[in-house]
């Protein structure tokens, strides 16, 4: 099989992929193609190479608007066009997720946990903190109570902070005799 042949059968097998989620494609190709090679895009580029994928130009603007509402882009204008790049924010965010998702298993057996209890919050602001802790690794174990298995009190108060998370309770404790924790994350 030709290697152009190869590639139109991975983008066809990606397009056929559904939900599929633009808003972590973007941030994807930003984070492992554009950052490492200067940094910034214009968004007709970023349409250009997404209609590769299947992904309508509405929506590649759409996500990236969302995206740069969320913190994750920055954008600015050079005459006509739009120019975005990863914000500082989003550069920390990236790299904090490409840690979680390629470290390796946690030292120590993962016996011990660290769990973070959240003051009651508005909905929107539920929303918010529910997707930061899911994009730091952390599980939701009941509605504003969260555990991870490698990340020590002292990170996650670190990590909560640079997200703007002021006020949560954090605590740590080792799992019982006879508690598989495999079971548990499952």
């Amino acid at each position: 099989m030709s290697a152009e042949r190869a590639i139109e059968r991975l983008l066809q097998a990606f397009a056929d992929r559904r939900p599929l989620r633009v808003g972590s494609l973007v941030l994807t190709v930003f984070g492992d193609a554009i950052a490492p090679r200067g940094g910034a895009v214009t968004l007709g580029s970023l349409i250009a190479l997404l209609e590769d994928f299947a992904v309508a130009d509405r929506l590649t603007r759409t996500s990236v608007g969302r995206l740069a509402d969320d913190g994750w882009l920055e954008g600015k204008r050079s005459g006509r066009r739009a120019e975005y790049q990863l914000s500082e924010s989003g550069k920390v965010r990236f790299a904090d997720a490409t840690r979680r998702i390629y470290a390796g298993p946690p030292l120590g057996g993962g016996d011990r946990w660290t769990l973070v209890a959240l003051p009651p919050a508005s909905r929107g602001t539920r929303q918010h903190l529910r997707s930061t802790l899911r994009l730091g690794g952390y599980g939701e174990i009941n509605e504003g109570v969260y555990a991870h298995p490698a990340v020590g009190p002292t990170e996650t108060l670190a990590y909560l902070r640079d997200h703007g998370i002021l006020s949560p309770l954090i605590f740590e404790s080792d799992l019982m005799e006879g508690i598989d924790a495999a079971e548990l994350v499952r």
